[in-house]
């Protein structure tokens, strides 16, 4: 069984086929990173590149299919290029950004491989309006998966430091206004005993901003892989503004870290549903493991 934990190096395919033991799937925090156009009046999103496991070949037929409700706006060709193991990454052949169709409503993105499913993005948009009677101005508001997860890294290698990171997504209009800012801040609780806290956050735009960063100790040392090891029960991870909770998902130590969430493991795993432990950057695997946070699992 060909395994997707290889070695960091640029692998250049013929089109003679990957072997693959597994069915074609997206990688979803590449995917969670494509950048929304919201405070335009026609919504737009850059989903110019998806990340890739298993395809059949390096030719293989890669599609992004935009829906607003059950209507098809895009159908848009990908064309397969980095190559890392059994990763890609596959690319418009020219860069834009894609229309998302106006009106309030449900949108999609599928990823399709050969004509079959192998990644999904739901949201939903909700024209705004601001301004003034001589200046309005119109934009959009999303609600999407972004709010549910969140995912910890660590490195894979064995070094003296190795801080756990966290990376989530939260929107500025969720953070109430406190001493004149908007700021979030993470912490990690074994039961009402707090193991780690984050430095203070600033979401900005309409849309979710992606916020990351690693944890300290009460004694002002980062928080380390190592430091999880004494820990059996389940952890609470919160993220909060002020006394307000946006953000709460439990995890569980496990080995040398955390313990996989299930739907990490590729067997069982419907494609759409799935959450890739790695990624690909720039030219190579990330040497880091991401451990996902699913909001209520």
């Amino acid at each position: 069984m060909t395994s997707m934990f290889v070695p960091a190096t640029l692998l250049v395919l013929s089109s003679a086929s990957i072997q693959a033991a597994y069915s074609p799937r997206v990688l979803m925090s590449p995917l969670l990173e494509s950048r929304l156009l919201l405070n335009n009046e026609k919504p737009q999103m850059d989903i110019s590149k998806v990340q890739i496991a298993f395809p059949p070949s390096s030719n293989a037929d890669v599609r992004i299919k935009v829906y607003k409700g059950e209507e098809l706006l895009n159908d848009i060709e990908m064309k397969i290029g980095v190559t890392v193991g059994n990763l890609v990454v596959a690319s418009m052949p020219q860069f834009s950004f894609v229309d998302l169709g106006t009106g309030t409503g449900p949108r999609r993105i599928d990823v399709t491989v050969d004509g079959k499913l192998a990644g999904r993005l739901d949201f939903t948009l909700t024209q705004t309006s601001g301004g003034d009677a001589l200046v309005p101005t119109k934009g959009w508001d999303v609600e999407g998966p972004w709010s549910q997860l969140a995912y910890f890294t660590y490195k894979d290698e064995q070094v003296s430091r190795n801080d756990v990171t966290i990376f989530y997504w939260v929107k500025e209009s969720e953070v109430p206004v406190m001493n004149n800012r908007r700021t979030v801040k993470v912490t990690i609780r074994n039961g009402n005993t707090v193991i780690g806290t984050s430095d203070d956050r600033y979401p900005s735009g309409p849309g979710y901003s992606r916020l990351t960063h690693p944890f300290k100790k009460a004694n002002g040392q980062f928080l380390d892989k190592t430091d999880l090891n004494g820990f059996s029960s389940p952890l609470t991870v919160e993220v909060k503004a002020g006394e307000k909770v946006l953000r709460s998902w439990r995890v569980t130590p496990g080995g040398a870290g955390f313990a996989p969430h299930p739907r990490t493991n590729l067997d069982g795993t419907e494609p759409q549903l799935w959450l890739s432990p790695k990624y690909i950057n720039g030219q190579i695997v990330q040497p880091v493991t991401l451990t996902w946070l699913v909001a209520g699992n």
